[in-house]
């Protein structure tokens, strides 16, 4: 199951609904992600970005619990964040 929050995020961020396939690929690339900048809050979460389906993913993660806390929004978007879907 995929927590609403993290399901909210990925739709604001990058305006499609997130699956658990997609999840676990972006788990899987972002586990072979470059280290990323540690967060200034918690230090063993990181800030990393890469490439997945043409769409540079940002987010706050775990590696070592392989845990996706946030998703970032995009570094060229001056908002911070789209307007939430409307639940049906």
């Amino acid at each position: 199951m995929i927590g609403r929050h993290i399901s909210d995020r990925f739709f604001q961020r990058y305006g499609q609904e997130l699956s658990v396939p997609d999840l676990r690929d972006m788990i899987a690339h972002a586990s072979r992600a470059p280290d990323g900048e540690p967060d200034r809050v918690f230090p063993n979460r990181r800030h990393i970005s890469f490439y997945w389906r043409g769409l540079e993913i940002r987010m706050v993660w775990d590696p070592k619990n392989r845990f996706i806390f946030t998703f970032l929004p995009q570094r060229t978007r001056t908002a911070w964040c789209l307007p939430k879907r409307r639940r049906a």
